[in-house]
């Protein structure tokens, strides 16, 4: 991490300074709308998720048009996996600054999107999100 062209550790500025506001999502609305479109929106909030995961982590780990590609040619595959490390990133970014995650998010996030609901994984991973920036911001 650079900051003011020196550079700094994580543990200094634990949490990123451009993880903003523009990450806090309504869940109950952009879960809506995935239903609504029959989850086309549901490929939006994704996107959404990724940027947020790449600001948190400081580095572009997720993309969102290796994941769509991917995920069509492994069959749902790759969509699995990217969830379970999407996850991991969240919870690993809240440990290392002091924020409690929830309970298995990585194994939870997996087995949701695997039994053929990741609308509501993908709920508790923005409520994890929206966590992260309320914490920044208090």
């Amino acid at each position: 991490v650079f900051s003011m062209g020196t550079m700094t550790t994580v543990s200094e500025h634990p949490i990123r300074l451009h993880v903003g506001m523009q990450h806090n999502i309504s869940v109950p609305l952009f879960l809506l709308l995935s239903f609504l479109t029959m989850g086309l929106f549901a490929l939006y909030w994704k996107f959404r998720q990724m940027e947020a995961c790449n600001d948190m982590l400081g580095e572009d780990r997720f993309d969102f048009d290796h994941w769509v590609l991917f995920s069509i040619f492994t069959l749902g595959g790759y969509h699995l996996y990217c969830q379970y490390k999407m996850a991991e990133a969240i919870v690993d970014f809240e440990r290392n600054n002091g924020i409690e995650p929830v309970w298995e998010l990585e194994i939870v996030s997996f087995l949701l999107s695997a039994f053929f609901v990741p609308f509501i994984a993908d709920s508790i991973m923005q409520a994890e999100i929206n966590k992260v920036v309320t914490m920044k911001l208090a």
